[in-house]
């Protein structure tokens, strides 16, 4: 009777301290909603925080802010545009070109790579544009190719020069293209190879992006066959777009900033603003870096 009463007692204890961790955490995630909604209302964007469900989602509704994305929506492309630019994409990768032996390294990184990389390629234009026209360049990219030098590729104006997308037929051209590499996993992967096209056959005409194509000329020496080739040219600034604040702080003109040069420069000068507090300069820091 003694062990069963000291079996209850014991039960009797554990449930309480669930109940009270069950409590607790109610409490914690109650706190931590607030917390993130107070955060949130810092954001100026007409957007329910339940709508909110990717960092994609509030930078879409900045747009909505600037009222570029009226311009977005009037936009009318040929269906095959928007499509030979999905086909050129591949994403990130990563590739190990010694696999399974040490090796000395450096280690490298880039400050805000992505904003950086669409300040170079002036993709920030296409959001204060009026219009965009589809300009054919097939002369004009066969000309950057012959005097490419990786000189080239570290001068500022050269970004200016990769918003485009060229088809090709490949000869052992090294570019990217998925397949199923593993047979244990079985997943459709990227890597870099040498493709073929048969007897140099134009339907079998591939699309691809400049920097994929600069690589592949840089590492084999070789001009690939160029089909055609198509740049988005923006022009003609939209008159109506509004100035809005990221993060409630960091003020924004579309008419005569460069979004992602402006994100750069504010994030990178926030230690220095003396009258933000520590959490207040890590908060923004965070809010601009997504």
């Amino acid at each position: 009777m003694l062990s069963t009463g000291n079996n209850v007692r014991a039960a009797r204890h554990s449930h309480l301290r669930l109940l009270d961790y069950n409590r607790r955490d109610v409490q914690a995630t109650a706190e931590l909603a607030f917390k993130l909604l107070a955060e949130y209302a810092k954001h100026p964007i007409n957007l329910q925080p339940t709508k909110a469900f990717s960092p994609a989602s509030i930078g879409k509704s900045y747009l909505h802010g600037w009222e570029s994305l009226r311009f977005w929506s009037a936009v009318r492309f040929s269906r095959a545009i928007p499509r030979f630019c999905a086909d050129r994409v591949f994403g990130g990768r990563t590739s190990a070109q010694h696999p399974k032996s040490a090796n000395a390294v450096v280690y490298v990184d880039f400050l805000s790579m992505y904003p950086t990389v669409n300040s170079l390629m002036t993709c920030g234009s296409f959001s204060s544009r009026a219009k965009v026209r589809v300009n054919h360049c097939k002369t004009e990219i066969e000309q950057f190719l012959r005097g490419l030098t990786p000189e080239i590729l570290f001068c500022q104006k050269t970004g200016n020069v990769s918003p485009r997308s060229w088809k090709l037929i490949p000869n052992g051209d090294l570019l990217p293209s998925r397949g199923k590499y593993s047979a244990a996993s079985n997943d459709w992967q990227v890597a870099l190879n040498y493709l073929y096209a048969s007897d140099h056959a134009r339907s079998e005409a591939l699309w691809f992006s400049l920097p994929d194509v600069a690589a592949s000329v840089l590492l084999t020496g070789k001009i690939p066959v160029i089909v055609d080739a198509f740049k988005l040219v923006p022009y003609r600034k939209l008159a109506n777009l509004k100035s809005i604040r990221l993060g409630g702080e960091v003020g924004v003109n579309p008419l005569t900033q460069d979004l992602f040069r402006t994100v750069i420069e504010q994030r990178k000068s926030l230690p220095k603003r003396k009258e933000l507090s520590k959490e207040d300069v890590d908060r923004l820091d965070k809010a601009l870096k997504c």
